[in-house]
């Protein structure tokens, strides 16, 4: 019985945080400027280190071209790993640990 109803509790999980988390527009502006400030610094620090420079084993290698995915990389990881943990603690908060 419970696999019958999987994809409607999923979806009533998914639709309840999507609602949360577009209520607070601050902190998603918030949120969108940090990364934006993030990749600009990155740039203009790849300013400052000279083309050619070997970085690595990688050689001929833009230091921004490289560094790119690292950011993209860290935020994943970030993300993955605490959004967890504050999924579960909201969840507790709330009173819906049960029926997660």
């Amino acid at each position: 019985m419970l696999l019958i109803n999987t994809p409607k509790i999923l979806a009533a999980f998914f639709g309840r945080d999507a609602r949360i988390e577009l209520s607070y527009r601050l902190a998603f502006l918030l949120n969108f400027t940090g990364v934006i400030f993030s990749v600009l610094s990155f740039y203009f620090i790849s300013q400052l280190i000279t083309p050619g420079t070997q970085i690595g084993s990688y050689e001929n290698v833009p230091y921004f071209t490289w560094i790119l995915p690292g950011i993209a990389l860290s935020n994943y990881f970030t993300l993955g790993l605490g959004g967890f943990a504050s999924s579960l603690r909201e969840a507790q908060t709330t009173g819906t640990l049960e029926a997660m």
